[in-house]
């Protein structure tokens, strides 16, 4: 019987073994990379048996997939030299940027999908940007990212690009159910395990259902809310840790994480003062029944609680600067958002 040589195989450890590196990498700074043997070690191991293995891909498929394969390849060559600032260098910029690309064109060409992304219409007069892309606008309450999420898909579409906004937890119908629960004021008991879980549920139908399809399709996908929410809300609830709640969070968005995440600072004071009440509880009294407006389950939680999700948003910001940007949220909507197209590289001079 004739030994099986498609290159299947090979791909699919590949991806997996490039999976596991990205996860040893979850959360790491280039300095803290740089700095640890530990880490360095337990990435670059992986990348080996990736670059080991993309040896022997046949140059047809490798046509066909079209990954930086020069990079991949040469990572089987690193654990035979130090890890000098060059070796270094060589392996951040590939679990920055050519693995996670070879990994989504691996799996594209594995499902017998198109391999080549429809490229993007650059913006007269700026840069390109690229091939369509997911990004998550975040904050503490009453940060203004619902309204900046919005003037950002009006500008893009205004520059002929297909744009789906999404809301997390929502969106789907599953998802919106999730959200009830989540956001009644009546579900006191709930823990944070729990809650965590339900955000997750409801992150994964989205993906599935709406995320995934539309990024497939050539669509840029703005999500008001992400991940990065519950590593701000849910982060130390019930002794969760952040390594708890991205393994479980990677399981549930089939780790597509989102290319940028732009977080809205404001002041909790301030923070405070814009929301509104969402829901209408009703009591029975002696004089009939009277109902009251009352905000949802995460907004009634005391000051301390949310002085610690504006921490938890600005630590996750600080540690991996080149996915996060931090943008002030107490200013005029419009200024901010002429800071959100120059983080996305578009010049907001550029007519429409």
């Amino acid at each position: 019987m004739p030994v099986d040589e498609s290159p299947e195989i090979l791909l699919a450890d590949m991806v997996e073994n490039a999976r596991v590196a990205l996860r040893h990498a979850s959360g790491l700074t280039r300095e803290a990379f740089n700095q640890s043997r530990l880490h360095q070690d337990a990435i670059i191991r992986r990348l080996e048996i990736v670059g080991e293995a993309a040896r022997f891909v046949d140059v047809d498929t490798r046509n066909a997939i079209d990954v930086p394969w020069p990079k991949i390849v040469s990572m089987r060559h690193i654990l035979a030299h130090e890890y000098d600032s060059v070796n270094l260098k060589v392996v951040w910029d590939v679990i920055t940027t050519h693995a996670p690309a070879m990994i989504e064109r691996v799996e594209r060409y594995l499902h017998g999908w198109s391999v080549s992304l429809r490229p993007s219409v650059p913006l007269a007069g700026s840069p390109s940007i690229g091939p369509p892309r997911f990004i998550v606008f975040d904050g503490n309450e009453g940060c203004g990212k619902s309204t900046q999420a919005k003037l950002l898909r009006e500008r893009l579409e205004r520059d002929g690009r297909d744009v789906l906004l999404v809301r997390d937890p929502g969106t789907t119908r599953v998802g919106e159910l999730v959200r009830g629960i989540l956001l009644n004021p009546d579900h006191v008991e709930m823990g944070m395990r729990c809650e965590m879980l339900l955000y997750m549920a409801a992150r994964a139908q989205m993906m599935r259902e709406t995320i995934a399809p539309a990024l497939e399709a050539g669509q840029w996908v703005i999500s008001d809310r992400f991940v990065s929410s519950t590593l701000a809300y849910q982060l130390g609830g019930d002794g969760l840790t952040a390594d708890e709640i991205r393994a479980v969070a990677d399981i549930a968005i089939g780790h597509r994480w989102p290319d940028l995440t732009l977080i809205f600072d404001l002041p909790v004071e301030k923070s405070r003062d814009r929301v509104r009440a969402k829901y209408v509880q009703t009591t029975k009294t002696l004089f009939g029944e009277q109902t009251t407006e009352v905000k949802d389950r995460i907004e009634q939680r005391p000051i301390e609680y949310h002085e610690q999700v504006r921490r938890n948003y600005l630590s996750q910001a600080q540690a991996s600067p080149d996915r996060y940007r931090v943008i002030d949220g107490d200013r005029d909507p419009q200024r901010i958002h002429i800071d959100v197209l120059e983080a996305l590289g578009i010049d907001p001079q550029t007519p429409v």
